[in-house]
């Protein structure tokens, strides 16, 4: 459909005269719009990703539907002088900063329920709230054993308790599939023990063997120190 079409429909509008009138509703031209993503044409800003070296081009009033872009190019620093942000932060990975970007320019996205979870928290980090809130609704929706360890990671933001609480739930009643997904096995040993104090109090043979077998020599060496200093614990704690 061309986006400059008009189309004309009757809607039952009472106006200050008092009678009903025909109104005349004019389409969004969406696809017109989302043209313009990463359009060098008319474009006034750019993204600068120095790891792969792409350049992302937008447009200033378009960013300024975040405030902290906004406030960025106003600074008077480099960005403002130049009207290029070279994306240098290890948290912002190029192909959720893109998409967060790209929010900006359509109605909708395609998105799995894996990048909804750091395009959340983008999106929370460059304070576009309705990103977020649609995201967060999003995983409400579409959590599964794929998705929820990422979002349990997030345990200690207030901000995300729905979803954390919905982590659990999901994590207790999938857990066998949760043992061989790469987020698991690569846990830190604290996030490790507190995962096992939570999940798997009653059976921690397999969840054990699971993630010390992703690095034997590493971690095989966190179970032999906490045998030898479990006596010790014990004795300290009958002292208490």
């Amino acid at each position: 459909m061309d986006p400059y079409s008009y189309v004309h429909e009757y809607d039952e509008v009472h106006n200050d005269v008092g009678y009903n009138q025909p109104v005349l509703l004019i389409p969004q031209s969406s696809d017109h719009f989302a043209s313009l993503y990463n359009n060098p044409e008319y474009s006034d800003f750019t993204f600068y990703f120095p790891k792969s070296g792409n350049c992302l081009y937008a447009h200033k009033i378009v960013l300024s539907c975040s405030s902290v872009l906004k406030t960025m190019m106003q600074s008077g620093m480099y960005e403002s002088h130049s009207s290029r942000c070279d994306i240098e932060d290890e948290t912002d990975d190029e192909e959720i900063f893109c998409l967060l970007i790209k929010s900006m320019y359509c109605t909708s996205l395609k998105v799995t329920p894996e990048l909804a979870v750091p395009l959340m928290m983008m999106a929370d980090k460059y304070e576009l709230r309705t990103l977020f809130k649609t995201c967060e609704s999003f995983l409400l929706s579409n959590m599964n054993y794929k998705n929820c360890l990422h979002i349990w990671s997030l345990r200690n933001y207030q901000r995300f308790q729905a979803l954390v609480m919905k982590s659990e739930e999901m994590i207790r009643s999938t857990l066998r599939f949760i043992l061989f997904e790469k987020l698991y096995l690569q846990m830190e040993f604290d996030v490790f023990s507190e995962f096992l104090r939570m999940f798997c109090a009653k059976d921690t043979k397999d969840v054990v063997r699971n993630w010390v077998g992703y690095d034997v020599d590493t971690r095989s060496a966190h179970f032999i120190l906490d045998l030898r200093e479990a006596p010790h614990k014990l004795k300290r704690q009958n002292s208490k």
